[in-house]
């Protein structure tokens, strides 16, 4: 069984164009789509924005649906960049996931050191790395929409960073690109991360670029969700055909 986490409507309907809707059902209030994606059984779930949402959500999924460690979880949607290389409508892979927003510097674990920044819990990486397998099929797929598409989008893999927080601020992206190597900021990625971790459940979350400012003041989010959401349907509708 698959699983997909998308956190707002466009990112859904973007899914739908694909998926063969065969069941529909809300649980703790939480919409659940049971279907078919290219033959493929698939859940998908609406979570909403930001992390509490989104760790609800795949805690719910997994139970609700007894996912176990034959299943997967892709998490897919939206990021603004924080790696000046990374373009609209680009595509990134989450190599790793971390918590921009998690800082507990101030205080030091049982053995007198300080946490680092992102790290939740003593002993922990604060970086959760995502499923070898998924990586490998997603290093394929991206081969393959390279060698059709030409020059039209970037795929790479990287650092998905997430927080609490809608940043526009282009001086704070670049700090975080640097202090973090994180490549883009979202705000689910690494919740639906750590909940799949902690049940051994292999995930990975894939980001289309819906922001790049240059402007603190100029939003493109709104402007260009849509081919973000777009851009992730079309990788997940090859991804299917290997899973």
């Amino acid at each position: 069984m698959l699983g997909i986490i998308t956190a707002v409507q466009s990112e859904a309907d973007a899914v739908f164009c694909l998926m063969e809707v065969k069941k529909k059902e809300s649980f703790h209030q939480v919409p659940f789509f049971e279907g078919r994606i290219n033959g493929k059984e698939v859940v998908l779930a609406l979570c909403g924005f930001g992390k509490v949402n989104a760790a609800k959500c795949t805690q719910l999924l997994i139970l609700k649906y007894s996912f176990d460690e034959s299943s997967q979880i892709i998490n897919l949607g939206s990021a603004g960049a924080l790696n000046p290389n990374l373009e609209i409508g680009d595509i990134l892979i989450s190599k790793r996931c971390i918590q921009f927003d998690m800082d507990i510097t101030v205080l030091k674990d049982s053995h007198g050191n300080h946490f680092v920044k992102g790290q939740f819990q003593e002993g922990r990486d604060p970086y959760i790395y995502a499923d070898p397998y998924l990586l490998q099929s997603c290093e394929k797929i991206s081969q393959e929409i390279i060698k059709e598409e030409g020059s039209m989008g970037k795929i790479m893999l990287g650092t998905v960073s997430t927080g609490d927080h809608f940043i526009n601020d282009p001086e704070w992206k670049y700090q975080t690109y640097l202090a973090l190597e994180a490549d883009c900021d979202e705000m689910e990625g690494a919740a639906v991360a750590v909940v799949c971790a902690d049940a051994n459940i292999p995930f990975v979350v894939i980001r289309s670029i819906s922001d790049k400012p240059k402007n603190p003041h100029v939003v493109d989010y709104e402007k260009f969700k849509v081919l973000a959401a777009k851009r992730c349907a079309k990788f997940l509708d090859k991804l299917t055909l290997l899973l």
